[in-house]
Parts: C-alpha cells; sequence; structure tokens
C-alpha cells in the first residue's frame, strides 16, 4: 500500500501534534524555524482546526498576490477577511515567522476593484508535496477602502 505524502506544518514552537516531530527546516540562508511534520493531516494543525480558531470568516479568493521583498512571481491568494488572508505557491518561499511584510493584492478584473497593499505578519506555514501555503494577519491597510471594498465583493459573490 502507498503511504500519502508527508506534509511538513512550519510554526514557531512544536505543535503538540500525536503524530508531529519537532525538527528544523535549514536551506541555503540558515535555519528558518522549527515546524512539525504531520504524518497523518487529519490531526492537528489542519485548515478546518484553523477556521474553527478564527474570528472572522476566511472568504475564498481568485486574486493574486505579490510580495516583492520574497519572490518576483505572483501567488494565488487563497483567502481573506478583515483580520488575515492565506497564500498558496507551487514555491517554497523563504518567509520568516512572525515577521512583517508588504503584500500587493491583484483583485480579480470582474470585481472592477484597483490593486491595495497590505502590512502582514506571518503566523504559520505549510510545505507538502507540490505546494506551499503560509498564513498571515493584516496588520496595515493603507489603501483601506479598497481593501473593504474587496472584502465586501467577496463575501456577495
Amino acid at each position: 500500500m502507498k503511504k500519502p505524502p508527508v506534509t511538513a506544518i512550519l510554526s514557531h514552537k512544536n505543535s503538540g501534534n500525536p503524530g508531529g516531530k519537532g525538527l528544523q527546516l535549514a536551506g541555503n540562508s540558515g535555519i528558518f524555524g522549527n515546524f512539525s511534520v504531520d504524518e497523518n493531516p487529519g490531526i492537528g494543525n489542519n485548515r478546518n482546526d484553523m477556521a474553527e480558531k478564527r474570528r472572522q470568516i476566511r472568504y475564498p479568493s481568485h486574486a493574486q498576490a505579490r510580495i516583492p521583498e520574497v519572490v518576483d512571481s505572483t501567488v494565488l491568494l487563497k483567502d481573506i477577511s478583515v483580520t488575515g488572508c492565506g497564500i498558496e505557491s507551487t514555491m517554497f518561499m523563504d518567509i520568516k515567522l512572525n515577521h512583517q511584510y508588504k503584500i500587493e493584492i491583484l483583485p480579480e478584473e470582474v470585481s472592477k476593484i484597483s490593486p491595495f497593499e497590505l502590512l502582514v505578519e506571518v503566523l504559520w506555514m505549510r510545505a507538502g508535496g507540490y505546494s506551499f501555503e503560509a498564513g498571515f494577519a493584516i496588520r496595515e491597510s493603507p489603501k483601506g477602502k479598497q481593501f473593504q471594498r474587496y472584502v465586501d465583493y467577496l463575501s456577495w459573490r
């Protein structure tokens, strides 16, 4: 029987998952932080558990996002709320937990909403298979009206 692919969940501390093993991820630029490997994605830090802990509803998105400090290409904005957002990419990104980044959100054309920037802080990262995901807390929105219009658009859609 073929084993399912292993999913790595990156966080600043050991998640306490029953199947998790505390490890450190190292690369060209040094230690990225602690992460745990969850061989049973149905237990512990999965997206359903995160959704239950959120105070605000996250709306699925089809927008693109740019994080110029980290990567030259665009990534997918998976979901967004007034307090946080999640991105997904097919490549690993060298972002650091609890670090703040500027993200430029490029809403889908059909929304007729101009691009806007958010100042975000990395809360969690997950790498597995062919994808990399990260969750952010939104700290500041210089163009607050554009951001609120986009969240309103997604809630209406």
